[in-house]
């Protein structure tokens, strides 16, 4: 069976939600504890 290939369309959207900076910089030291860590890609032991 063939599948047609899919698109991905990417456009602006609405705003769902403004997080401060506090919050924003909490969310990207999460972010790289788990995926950045040492440069190494996903760390799923330390997310789970």
């Amino acid at each position: 069976m063939n599948k047609k290939a899919s698109t991905l369309k990417v456009e602006p959207g609405k705003i769902l939600r403004v997080y401060s900076r506090e919050e924003a910089a909490n969310f990207a030291r999460q972010w790289m504890e788990v995926f950045g860590k040492d440069k190494q890609g996903a760390n799923m032991k330390a997310y789970l």
